[in-house]
């Protein structure tokens, strides 16, 4: 699995299947973008190649299981200081990206213009 993930070990280890689908998803053209997430891209000017070069390469922010699908959510990586957050499904046969967005600082820090962490 990549390193560039700032989830605790016992998190990683746990997930390491579902990131790698999701990754490999993403090499291989499988994801799907939700019309949510197209909404969202648009409004704050996201590109879906951002997206795809995010989820193949971000760094992985949180596994989020608190709803009905396992998430993961991936920071930009095309910009410095990173840009936007894209969280996505982990589906079947499929990842699917369910929305875009942007940091909001009361929530997120960013730490050495590199990298968002959760407050």
């Amino acid at each position: 699995m990549p390193h560039n993930s700032i989830l605790p070990e016992a998190i990683k280890n746990k997930y390491s299947r579902e990131i790698t689908f999701i990754r490999s998803c993403a090499h291989s053209g499988n994801i799907k973008i939700s019309n949510h997430c197209y909404e969202q891209m648009s409004e704050r000017n996201i590109r879906v190649k951002d997206v795809y070069n995010s989820i193949k390469n971000g760094v992985i922010l949180e596994v989020q299981t608190n709803e009905r699908d396992t998430k993961i959510l991936f920071q930009d990586c095309s910009s410095q200081p990173p840009y936007f957050f894209v969280s996505v499904a982990v589906k079947p046969s499929l990842g699917l990206c369910v929305t875009a967005y942007l940091p909001d600082t009361s929530i997120w820090r960013l730490e050495s213009n590199t990298q968002w962490r959760r407050k």
